[in-house]
């Protein structure tokens, strides 16, 4: 069984994109969430079940950007939890250069990725689209 951390590596290294999401395989708990701060210009809340954890990734968080990139820059083992701050480097479909940093927090459950939160800073996404 691979460790969480492995789970996380081999999703988000995967060629995941617009219309592609991560490959988190059979890891993905059925009744997985994802949780983004509420004032997300392309979509915040909470995301329930694998259907819609997926289209988060391959089709919401393109509502803003043109160009995305999104860089591991720690990778913290914390048992059934895993933190990962992020570079985010792109270029919205306004045309605005951006880079700022995030932390997503996963938790696991028997080996299954059940919930993913994301901390980002809101303002510097709202600014970049003018919300």
């Amino acid at each position: 069984m691979p460790s969480n951390v492995e789970i996380l590596v081999r999703a988000f290294g995967s060629d995941w994109g617009k219309g592609r999401p991560p490959d988190t395989g059979d890891a993905l708990h059925p009744d997985a969430e994802l949780i983004a701060p509420e004032g997300m210009p392309y979509g915040g809340g909470v995301f329930k079940g694998r259907e819609r954890f997926e289209r988060w990734f391959a089709e919401d968080l393109w509502e803003l950007w043109e160009e995305f990139k999104s860089t591991p820059v720690d990778l913290i083992d914390a048992g059934d939890k895993v933190v990962v701050p992020v570079r985010v480097e792109g270029r919205t479909r306004g045309g605005i250069q951006l880079a700022v940093d995030n932390v997503w927090i996963y938790e696991f459950e028997s080996g299954s990725l059940r919930r993913a939160r994301l901390y980002a800073d809101t303002a510097v996404l709202g600014d970049a689209v003018g919300k």
